[in-house]
């Protein structure tokens, strides 16, 4: 399973997002362009250095994240019709 990002705006919000992916385990897709210039400093204040942690794979865009997506593609929303909790996930899943 990975965690995707589209065009993140906010260093903050990436480094968040790495340090959860290094706690489960599973790997991250930034897509480009992002808001920030991509860096450990960026990223330090809420990644807490776990940013080392992860395998990170940076896309220059869409198409080039879609072109090498694992599996399947799984978008998250607040208003979905299915819960979180019920949902039915698969080892090979991107969740957006």
């Amino acid at each position: 399973m990975r965690i995707a990002l589209y065009q993140p705006d906010i260093a903050g919000n990436v480094g968040t997002i790495l340090r959860l992916a290094a706690c489960l385990g599973v790997g991250v897709d930034l897509i480009e362009p992002m808001g920030f210039a991509y860096s450990d400093r960026a990223l330090a204040r809420a990644g807490m250095d776990y940013a080392g942690a992860v395998e990170v794979t940076r896309h220059v865009d869409w198409a080039a994240f879609e072109a090498g997506a694992p599996g399947r593609l799984v978008l998250l929303t607040t208003r979905g019709g299915t819960r979180l909790d019920q949902a039915i996930f698969r080892p090979d899943d991107v969740l957006l």
